[in-house]
């Protein structure tokens, strides 16, 4: 299993059905998801929850989207990019 920034484990054989359901993720999953992917994205949550990013959503988001959410640091845009990624491969 792959080892996420967490320490826990993921499965590397998820398949498209899963990865295809986490598009019709809720606003507060993505939040959960937000919040898992780095503990210091928190501060976003609001902005997300406000600009109802829910699973397809993410899916669409760009560096310039997450700036107009608040999201100023590049380092940041890029981690939820990377992370988002990881959710999506078939995805850039």
């Amino acid at each position: 299993p792959l080892t996420v920034r967490d320490g826990s484990a993921r499965d590397p054989a998820a398949s498209e059905a899963e990865l295809a359901a986490r598009d019709c993720w809720s606003e507060e999953q993505v939040c959960e998801w937000l919040l898992a992917s780095d503990p210091g994205f928190g501060v976003y949550v609001p902005s997300f929850r406000e600009n109802h990013i829910d699973g397809r959503a993410l899916g669409l988001l760009t560096r310039e989207d997450l700036a107009d959410l608040g999201v100023r640091s590049v380092g940041h845009r890029l981690a939820i990019l990377r992370a988002r990624a990881e959710l999506h491969p078939h995805q850039k």
